[in-house]
């Protein structure tokens, strides 16, 4: 080594120094903030993925909520055709006297309901008048949709529940435990006998919460020991609005479509149009946004951060 080398080691050995020790106070700081950079777009993209995911998620349960209650409701009207269909020449005897003037009613603790049997199809227009079997704390303003039809009985299951045994045009209405009376026979007719099912749908509050939200769902009312029973089909449906296509002329021809205040004669119907709106249980993470729904008669509006999808189908009779 020169003089002027040993020099130059003796004036600047700090210099020296640190490039024998590696990265500069600088180097590192930007070297943070790049690895901070790419870790906030990791994590920005992990939080996209995530609500993606989610909104799928919930997308996927309202859809299968809202198949299933299309599935109930289409299901029970299906059924009701046929015992619809009679109501036009149908003759009622029996040891059960019915008042075929009486308006629909349900009451908790009484068996009027069951014995509604001339009423195959009724509802109600976001009320619930006569209808006290449905708490009025639960329940969210929905229609309210009575369905009855026969199922055949090969047996008397049940003394208190209503049965019919029908022959041509003729129908006699009688309790389980009546059955054997002879104002139920048909004497040297081999009559069927059926079991008389009724239900009534609506939408009420389920009694959960998420975040503090009441989570609503689709309930029906069914017979037990000729008493309505409360039992829900599925959650996150928040409303059920109804139209019916009528024939006031027997024409077969629609004359109008009508929510259920305005019917006078249910025999006139001709088709149910169900208008549904389901919802998830949650609120999604995000800002509120504002939707409107025509359905049915009625426009709803919501600001909130849940997700919803609405579903519309028609039943003929």
């Amino acid at each position: 080594m020169t003089l002027h080398n040993r020099r130059l080691h003796k004036m600047n050995p700090l210099k020296f120094k640190s490039y024998q020790n590696g990265l500069t106070l600088i180097e590192v700081i930007i070297s943070l903030a790049i690895a901070l950079l790419v870790l906030s777009l990791v994590i920005n993209s992990l939080l996209s993925l995530n609500r993606a995911f989610v909104m799928t998620e919930q997308q996927v349960r309202i859809q299968e909520s809202l198949r299933f209650s299309q599935h109930q409701l289409q299901f029970a009207l299906n059924q009701s055709q046929f015992w619809f269909h009679l109501q036009s020449s149908i003759a009622y005897a029996g040891s059960v006297t019915l008042n075929q003037e009486q308006s629909p009613s349900c009451h908790k603790d009484q068996s009027l309901w069951a014995y509604q049997v001339w009423q195959p199809i009724v509802a109600q227009n976001n009320k619930r008048t006569n209808y006290d079997c449905i708490s009025a704390s639960s329940y969210r303003n929905s229609d309210i949709l009575t369905i009855r039809y026969l199922q055949p009985a090969t047996s008397i299951d049940t003394a208190v529940n209503p049965y019919i045994r029908l022959h041509q045009t003729q129908a006699k209405v009688f309790r389980g435990e009546d059955e054997r009376y002879e104002i139920n026979q048909f004497p040297g007719i081999d009559a069927k006998t059926y079991a008389v099912i009724s239900q009534t749908f609506y939408i009420a509050s389920t009694g959960r919460t998420c975040n503090g939200a009441a989570i609503p769902a689709l309930y029906r009312k069914y017979l037990v020991n000729g008493l309505p029973k409360t039992e829900e089909i599925v959650s996150g449906i928040e409303h059920l609005e109804l139209l019916f296509d009528i024939d006031q002329n027997l024409d077969g021809i629609i004359d109008n479509q009508l929510p259920a205040d305005h019917i006078s004669n249910w025999n006139f119907i001709k088709s149910v149009s169900i208008h549904l709106i389901a919802r998830s249980e949650c609120e999604l993470a995000g800002p509120a946004t504002t939707r409107k729904f025509n359905v049915a008669d009625t426009q709803f509006e919501f600001s909130d951060s849940f997700l919803r999808e609405s579903l519309v189908f028609t039943v003929a009779l």
